[in-house]
């Protein structure tokens, strides 16, 4: 079914694009916890906010400019990750 979507990327593109938002949801329980540690949860969790807004307004515009932009998708999750951090503390 390659050709019906908006990017023509290849299953490895495409599967590097996914797999991003879930190591960085691994990866960002250890960071989210560190940072809320030494900078405290009102802090962490204001800059979470910025940070997956900033991503959700990057993401459409990079997309078409090279894959590896949509990689922007990595700092959504960190943020996403450390409200939940936040939240939680």
């Amino acid at each position: 079914m390659q050709g019906e979507g908006e990017f023509d990327w290849d299953a490895t593109t495409q599967s590097t694009i996914l797999g991003s938002f879930y190591w960085c949801y691994i990866l960002s329980q250890v960071v989210g916890g560190i940072l809320t540690q030494h900078f405290g949860t009102k802090t962490v969790f204001g800059f979470s906010q910025l940070i997956t807004a900033i991503c959700s307004l990057l993401i459409p515009s990079a997309a078409p400019l090279h894959y590896g932009a949509v990689l922007w998708r990595v700092g959504q999750e960190v943020g996403g990750k450390n409200e939940e951090l936040g939240v939680r503390n």
